[in-house]
C-alpha cells in the first residue's frame, strides 16, 4: 500500500453496502473509487466514494464520504 494510490472500483474490485432495508439489504459498489492515504506502521487509512446498486430494484445509494482504517498486522 503506497499513499496516494488509488483503486477503481468495477467488477473485479467492488465496494459491498449492507443496509438494514427490508428487500434491499445488500448493494454493489462498481461505480467508484478508494485511496489510501495514510500508511503508517500498523495501520492504513483511506478514503472512498461509490455508487451502489442492488439486483431487486432499480434504485442506487451513492455513498460519498466514505473513509477506512485497517490493521496491517497480520499475526493472530
Amino acid at each position: 500500500m503506497k499513499i496516494g494510490e488509488k483503486i477503481k472500483f468495477g467488477d473485479k474490485q467492488v465496494a459491498l453496502l449492507f443496509t438494514d432495508d427490508n428487500n434491499d439489504a445488500f448493494w454493489d459498489g462498481r461505480k467508484g473509487e478508494m485511496e489510501i492515504t495514510k500508511v503508517e506502521n500498523d495501520w492504513a487509512e483511506g478514503k472512498f466514494f461509490f455508487t451502489a446498486t442492488t439486483s431487486t430494484t432499480n434504485k442506487t445509494k451513492e455513498v460519498t464520504d466514505g473513509f477506512f482504517r485497517i490493521s496491517l498486522n497480520n499475526k493472530k
